[in-house]
């Protein structure tokens, strides 16, 4: 959280609540480890990283 709280003041991403988007990322990405685990198609390694570089993009980053 300090990370994202540091990237905001320093106008790096977007306003956001630091703590609500933490606990998202973190809700995110154990919802595709699970996928990951079992073995559902298209969401290998790779695709992970898409869906959570496109998430990071189009909600935190300042320039996006």
């Amino acid at each position: 959280m300090a990370l994202l709280a540091e990237g905001v003041s320093r106008g790096e991403f977007r306003r956001v609540d630091a703590d609500r988007y933490a606990a998202r990322l973190r809700a995110l990405l154990d919802g595709l480890s699970i996928h990951v685990a079992i073995g559902l198609r298209g969401t290998d390694r790779p695709q992970v990283l898409a869906h959570t570089r496109e998430f990071i993009t189009e909600t935190l980053l300042a320039d996006a």
